[in-house]
């Protein structure tokens, strides 16, 4: 992988100035909630005055069903993806990580909401399949395997973020000389 525009080569300052842009870009991207988006343009209301009161993909598909939820799940992806290549763009690997968690952060505290916003469960997902794909396709289908099993997408949730280490330490393990 690259080291990005701003390389490995250059000056503290010029790092530093990287880290706070990938920052940035991923707190702001992060903080555009795809679900209050759709709550309000789609059916007039806010997400999280119903269900959960969660602004999230779940209480968006147990509120407004499936098309509510996929449209929520996609403008999710989207804006992680965005904040991801522009951290890749950036500074390389490290950048995708810094805008990906800063995209998380500002979906979890959204500026634009109050601060009022989702769990980053998809978007957490999204930021592992953009930095490390196999590692978040393994993690995805646990997640999968565990939803399908017991209808519980929090447990699913919660399963895919414990093998997440396991399986990252697995690959760089196999990676090492």
């Amino acid at each position: 992988m690259s080291n990005g525009l701003f390389g490995s080569g250059s000056g503290s300052l010029v790092l530093a100035l990287g880290l706070i842009l990938c920052a940035a870009a991923g707190y702001f991207l992060g903080s555009v909630n795809s679900a209050i988006i759709v709550s309000k343009l789609k059916f007039g209301q806010d997400i999280r005055k119903f269900g959960s009161g969660n602004a999230g993909m779940t209480n968006m598909l147990r509120t407004y069903g499936k098309g509510a939820a996929g449209l929520t799940l996609l403008g999710d992806v989207l804006k992680t993806v965005i904040g991801c290549l522009i951290g890749l763009f950036l500074l390389g690997e490290s950048g995708g990580y810094v805008a990906g968690f800063f995209c998380i952060i500002g979906h979890v505290f959204p500026i634009y909401y109050g601060f009022k916003g989702g769990k980053g469960v998809a978007t957490s997902g999204m930021v592992i399949i953009m930095i490390s794909p196999i590692t978040g396709a393994i993690c995805l289908a646990v997640f999968l395997i565990v939803v399908i099993g017991t209808r519980y997408v929090s447990l699913g949730s919660v399963m895919g973020l414990v093998f997440y280490p396991i399986v990252l330490n697995a690959f760089s393990r196999v990676s090492d000389p």
